[in-house]
């Protein structure tokens, strides 16, 4: 097996999503699956991203809900995961972009191979060996149930003796594995940040509090 990311998207999601797929693919296997730019005669090929290829087998992401991703197999020997990305992403410093080829490609880690991911580092990474994988034809479409998704792991102790650059790479590196939020919505800590006098202000004046002198 291998995974492919067009020379196009080099940098991207897919690109990424590449990285860790070969990476915890070849901790399954014990060998290593190599990250190519074109499929491999003989070979299968898990292929990433919004692509040329992927759009000639027929995959739209524009038509996936947010943060949705498709896995779509292809027999005899293609594998397409892809979903919508956002072609600002930086690893290891971008949070709130679309992701959605990442989001497929650890949706096929956790369904195929078994893998979890419990917390920041390798000790919270779960990784079964596996001889065979099998993939059954046809296409899965997934997309959260929550527009919200995060948990706070700013606290608490570590394990391990890192520096903080390695820290806020690892929680960052965990956050893009549980599948956290792509978009942020300010929702606690007072009503400072829904903007309400911006958005009701002029057509909803009942929504606020009306003073002695009649103003609100």
């Amino acid at each position: 097996a291998e995974v492919v990311v067009d020379g196009q998207l080099v940098g991207s999601v897919a690109e990424f999503a590449g990285q860790e797929l070969t990476n915890f693919l070849s901790r399954a296997f014990g060998s290593e699956v190599a990250l190519s730019r074109r499929p491999t005669p003989g070979k299968v090929s898990l292929i990433l991203g919004d692509c040329a290829q992927a759009r000639s087998a027929g995959i739209d992401v524009r038509k996936l809900p947010t943060d949705g991703y498709v896995i779509r197999v292809a027999p005899p020997d293609r594998i397409y995961i892809a979903g919508v990305d956002d072609t600002s992403f930086v690893p290891g410093k971008s949070r709130h972009v679309a992701r959605g080829t990442l989001f497929g490609a650890y949706g096929f880690l956790e369904r195929f191979i078994g893998c979890r991911f419990y917390f920041p580092g390798e000790l919270g990474e779960i990784v079964p060996r596996c001889e065979s994988v099998k993939v059954p034809e046809g296409e899965i479409c997934r997309s959260p149930d929550f527009l919200v998704r995060q948990i706070p792991n700013r606290h608490g102790a570590w394990y391990e003796e890192i520096s903080e650059e390695q820290k806020k790479r690892l929680e960052l590196l965990f956050y893009y594995r549980i599948g956290a939020q792509t978009v942020y919505i300010p929702c606690c800590h007072g009503q400072a940040e829904s903007s309400f006098v911006e958005r009701f202000g002029k057509t909803h004046p009942e929504y606020f509090q009306m003073r002695p002198d009649g103003t609100r």
